[in-house]
């Protein structure tokens, strides 16, 4: 037996392989020339990113916490600003939050069963 410790990745190269499947931020536009972006969540911090997919979770399960919030958690200051000056109706927002989640659920998959613990 060796009391040799064997590292299996690094940090760097897990790094370098995350770079390799980088997404587009979601970008929405809400004036002449003005966008507000949310991050794509395989950039945020984990815990940051463990935030926004409880929200999402919580949110298909219909523990929708209000949607002030979930933007302002989601939004940079200046960006949440810019969606308040565009004065978007309440339909707007709820589509808006509704495309918001398809894309975050796109990146880390949805809750649930898979195939395989479907009956034969």
């Amino acid at each position: 037996m060796s009391d040799s410790i064997t590292i299996s990745t690094n940090l760097s190269r897990l790094s370098s392989l995350e770079n390799e499947t980088t997404r587009e931020p979601f970008r929405v536009g809400v004036g002449a020339s003005k966008f507000i972006t949310f991050p794509d969540i395989n950039d945020l911090p984990f815990e940051k990113a463990d935030t926004i997919i409880t929200q999402v979770e919580a949110a298909d399960s219909g523990g929708l916490p209000s949607m002030r919030s979930l933007l302002e958690s989601w939004l940079s200051e200046e960006d949440y600003r810019l969606l308040k000056e565009a004065r978007p109706s309440m339909r707007t927002v709820a589509a808006l939050i509704r495309s918001l989640m398809e894309y975050y659920q796109e990146a880390v998959g949805t809750p649930g069963e898979d195939g395989s613990s479907s009956p034969a």
